[in-house]
């Protein structure tokens, strides 16, 4: 198996994200590898990150498997009105999707190539108590340099 890069993945995905307007416009509170102190809403966090082997025909590969988790502002059973917005989120889903998704070269890693970037599916729905509201995954292909 390659050694994984994992600082340099998570790395160049949150470049790439803070690099595309059409995320920024629709994620003002941008990307997380933690929680952030002061949250803006919505906001996606870098939730796991995990490698396993895969083959490019004979060469050896990596394979990581990366979620992000979707934040909205937490619900309130008190409001009158809700706090946080399924549609939001799943503007916030799309986008990451697009920004993403069949986009390698979009990952430059020092130590790797990144050959291929699978969207693998998202779930999306109103924030719970925590402001959770989603979860989009990805799966990342590469190998050595």
């Amino acid at each position: 198996m390659v050694d994984f890069p994992e600082v340099e993945l998570q790395a160049a995905l949150i470049a790439a994200l803070d690099a595309d307007q059409a995320f920024s416009a629709v994620c003002p509170g941008g990307v997380w590898d933690g929680v952030p102190d002061v949250a803006v809403y919505p906001y996606v966090r870098l939730a796991e990150l995990d490698v396993a082997e895969a083959r490019k025909g004979r060469t050896e590969a990596s394979q990581v498997g990366v979620s992000f988790g979707v934040y909205d502002r937490p619900s309130d059973p008190g409001a009158a009105a809700p706090t946080g917005g399924a549609v939001r989120v799943r503007r916030v889903a799309a986008a990451l999707r697009r920004a993403l998704a069949n986009r390698p070269a979009l990952l430059p890693l020092p130590s790797a190539k990144v050959w291929k970037v699978d969207f693998v599916g998202s779930t999306v729905g109103a924030p719970d108590k925590d402001g959770a509201a989603g979860k989009v995954a990805f799966l990342v292909y590469f190998n050595e340099r």
